[in-house]
């Protein structure tokens, strides 16, 4: 049992820094600077743990793509909104906003988000998932108990520290106003080449 334990913690972890460093190269690109996105200070995003450990173990059996596109999908996006709102619940701040993005619900999810759970889905599910766990089924007892007690111990203090200085930091955090703009920015962006499309069928 402990070395179940602490095998799919290693994952979840592994998950959750894979995540972090998506979301971080997403947002710096986006940005151009460096950006350490996520809740927590450190190197992980615990949403994207959760979300691949959903999918290792609800939908890692499934060979229809398909159906892991779709059914991981809709999982990811029902976390994503829970997600959402168990934090602005707790913390009476959002950590993410889609208002300005088309087909959004609440501002919680949104169309180009769920399309991105479905291929992401099919990314996991094929080739992150097996070759994670593949490497974590190698390791030995005394290997698992270690690593593991090391990244439960970061965990904590990186989330202990977070909350201590949570109530000294800005209630909104200080991407989504600059995450707004960028959305706001690409669907201009978007509508224009729409509308140039559109002239260029009527000429024809």
């Amino acid at each position: 049992m402990i070395d179940d334990f602490c095998r799919y913690f290693i994952c979840f972890m592994v998950f959750s820094f894979i995540g972090w460093l998506y979301e971080s190269l997403f947002y710096s690109v986006q940005l151009k600077r460096w950006v350490n996105s996520g809740f927590l200070h450190g190197f992980i995003c615990p949403i994207y743990g959760a979300g691949g450990m959903l999918l290792m173990i609800f939908f890692g059996g499934l060979q229809d793509l398909r159906m892991i596109f779709l059914a991981g999908a809709l999982v990811c996006a029902i976390l994503e909104y829970f997600i959402s709102w168990l934090l602005e619940y707790v913390f009476d701040a959002r950590w993410w906003d889609y208002s300005d993005w088309p087909l959004n619900i609440n501002g919680r999810v949104c169309a180009v988000s769920i399309l991105g759970f479905g291929f992401a889905s099919l990314i996991g599910t094929q080739f992150i998932i097996p070759f994670v766990f593949g490497g974590v089924a190698a390791m030995s007892t005394v290997q698992l108990h270690f690593i593991t007690a090391l990244m439960v111990i970061g965990l904590m203090i990186d989330l202990g520290y977070t909350l201590k200085t949570m109530d000294r930091e800005e209630k909104e955090p200080w991407f989504i106003e600059e995450h707004s703009e960028m959305m706001e920015k690409r669907t201009s962006e978007l509508n224009a080449k729409l509308d140039e499309i559109k002239r260029m069928i009527r000429r024809d």
